[in-house]
């Protein structure tokens, strides 16, 4: 045989064989190098290996090979222009930017609060806002918490979810990711979407949600208006500018009217009973009937017509009675040492009788996250996410899952329909009148969107009615 070139040629029968001659040059690709053979038609690689970077600087070069590339070294402080900031390469021959995006002034110090930037930040009137993504609630479909802006100039948007529980006596539950709709529940969508401090609002204001033009009200008086057409069977979409102490949003908000289904209503045989009144509960659905005050006309301590025993509480209830009541007989108030919240307030319990002291909305004035007063968590830290326990945490008054940050989620009293002394929900040992927890709230329709002017209170927890249950009193 007898080489030529990347041809081994047998110098008897002129039998041929290609023999790789390697090059001395690399080649490379942008992961990989490797050196070629001399014969162009040969496509076999030898010493081939992924490239070992080493960065300097804005360069970045294989250990391996002559294989270099740029590496972006961004500037620490933004650049900007009248409108938008971004991110330079320190490479001057680079072009290339990152996270460039509008100027935000939500401190009300006209200059932007995004980042590195400085730049100061003039108003604007804002005249429309398009959101897009929310979907319609359905039975069994998933709870979608994720919307799109299409204006630059918002920031990014929040969704809240509430089951409404009772629509007379304005309680509701929030509902966090995995939660799915119900056939006969009513549920409302709160979508929070900052905007500038400094900007004005158009009074020709356009929202749209999924297409669908959403009224905007320049007044509290005319969304307040609007909120009580709502009645359950209907649909009541609106819209408004809102201020909190840290936040300027506006928000659209949609109370859907109640999810059609299958479901037959069953009444227990047992009545419900609060402080001031008692009526049934269907089973499955928690739907009313019969709802009407105590009253004791045969003077035996007892309401006539459920048996529930008044002496811990005035005797004539009214609508005003919402569990506060006074105390008769010989009970004195032992109030509960630590406090029992839920999404909204923290006050204290009376372990004997359930009746509420000390009553007040959470106040975050520290700017912790938490109640200043209760350690209710309000506002989850920076990039946590918040993970709930599948066990029940319990009180005496409450039940609710935790997160390992302290927030919580699922905030309800216990109750017990079932007659068994034990909480349906939880399983508490609900041996007393105080582990019946929660008078059931009172006010009018605006009540049920109270969780609008609290935006900065962590959603994941809710205020719910809690229940008395005893067996109906035979006649």
């Amino acid at each position: 045989m007898v080489v030529n070139g990347t041809v081994n040629e047998c110098d008897v029968c002129g039998y041929t064989e290609h023999t790789h001659v390697w090059a001395t040059e690399w080649s490379y690709d942008a992961n990989y190098h490797w050196h070629a053979c001399n014969d162009s038609s040969c496509t076999e690689k030898s010493d081939y290996a992924a490239h070992t970077m080493n960065p300097d600087g804005t360069t970045s070069s294989c250990s391996g090979c002559t294989y270099s590339h740029h590496v972006h070294v961004w500037a620490d402080k933004m650049s900007w222009d009248a409108t938008n900031h971004w991110y330079e390469c320190t490479d001057s021959s680079c072009t290339e930017i990152k996270d460039f995006g509008e100027h935000h002034d939500n401190s009300s110090d006209n200059l932007c609060d995004v980042g590195t930037c400085d730049a100061e930040v003039a108003s604007q009137t804002l005249s429309s806002l398009t959101i897009t993504g929310l979907g319609t609630p359905a039975e069994g479909a998933a709870v979608d918490f994720s919307v799109s802006v299409a204006e630059d100039r918002y920031g990014a948007p929040s969704v809240k979810w509430n089951r409404v529980e009772n629509l007379k006596k304005n309680t509701s539950t929030a509902l966090g990711e995995g939660a799915t709709f119900a056939a006969e529940k009513m549920y409302n969508v709160t979508i929070y979407v900052p905007i500038n401090s400094k900007d004005e609002i158009s009074e020709s204001m356009t929202v749209t949600l999924d297409g669908k033009t959403i009224p905007f009200y320049q007044t509290n008086a005319a969304f307040d208006a609007a909120i009580k057409t709502y009645e359950g069977s209907n649909t009541v979409y609106m819209a408004k500018n809102l201020w909190t102490t840290s936040q300027r949003y506006i928000i659209v908000s949609v109370m859907y009217e109640k999810l059609g289904g299958t479901h037959t209503h069953t009444y227990g045989s047992d009545w419900i009973e609060t402080s001031a009144k008692h009526y049934m509960m269907c089973t499955g659905c928690g739907q009313t009937k019969d709802s009407a005050y105590h009253y004791d006309n045969n003077k035996s301590g007892l309401c006539d017509v459920c048996g529930f025993d008044m002496k811990y509480f005035n005797k004539n209830a009214t609508a005003s009675n919402t569990g506060t009541g006074t105390a008769t007989g010989t009970h004195t108030h032992t109030y509960s040492t630590d406090w029992v919240e839920d999404i909204s307030n923290h006050w204290k319990q009376c372990t004997g009788c359930g009746a509420k002291t000390q009553t007040a909305a959470h106040a975050d004035l520290n700017n912790t996250g938490k109640c200043d007063v209760c350690g209710f968590v309000m506002t989850a830290e920076a990039g946590h996410t918040h993970s709930f326990a599948t066990e029940w945490t319990e009180t005496f008054a409450q039940h609710y899952k935790v997160c390992s940050c302290g927030a919580k989620n699922e905030i309800a009293a216990h109750v017990d329909l079932n007659n068994t002394g034990k909480c349906d929900t939880c399983g508490y040992a609900m041996t007393t009148l105080s582990n019946n927890g929660i008078v059931a709230a009172t006010g009018d329709s605006n009540a049920v969107f109270m969780w609008m002017a609290a935006f900065a209170v962590s959603v994941m927890g809710a205020a719910t009615t809690v229940l008395f249950a005893r067996k109906k009193r035979k006649e």
